[in-house]
């Protein structure tokens, strides 16, 4: 609890770079915040999960982190196939993938996110035609 007070503090001071996200429209949750910054402010990949009961303010979060940050692209997992999003990461090349309805996407769609996140590779490979990224 200490830490949280200390981190919150230190966000009223314009210490952090323009990226952080303020969720000053989201009240309450502060530990999610504070994780949510830290991820966003990490040079490393982070992934999150949200996870709650409908209406706890998971799609807040996700929208306002797509309003705020830049080079960010945001789905909703139950209109979404593998095709269309590793065209989409080649494409954009987002830093920051929200992903809304997680659960209501395609267990077998699925698998290509698995891969990114294991291995920060997103690869395609069709007839007569490869992608792949690091």
């Amino acid at each position: 609890m200490k830490l949280l007070k200390q981190f919150l503090a230190s966000m009223s001071c314009n210490v952090f770079s323009p990226r952080r996200c303020s969720f000053e429209t989201i009240v309450g949750h502060n530990d999610i915040k504070l994780i949510l910054n830290k991820a966003i402010l990490s040079e490393r990949p982070i992934h999150v999960l949200l996870m709650g009961r409908p209406g706890c303010a998971k799609t807040m979060f996700l929208m306002e982190m797509m309003r705020r940050l830049k080079n960010s692209y945001f789905i909703v997992g139950s209109n979404t196939t593998k095709a269309g999003l590793v065209n989409q990461l080649f494409e954009n090349e987002p830093k920051y993938l929200l992903i809304d309805e997680l659960d209501k996407m395609n267990a077998n769609d699925q698998v290509s996110l698995l891969h990114l996140m294991e291995t920060g590779i997103i690869s395609e490979t069709k007839v007569k035609k490869t992608r792949l990224v690091y």
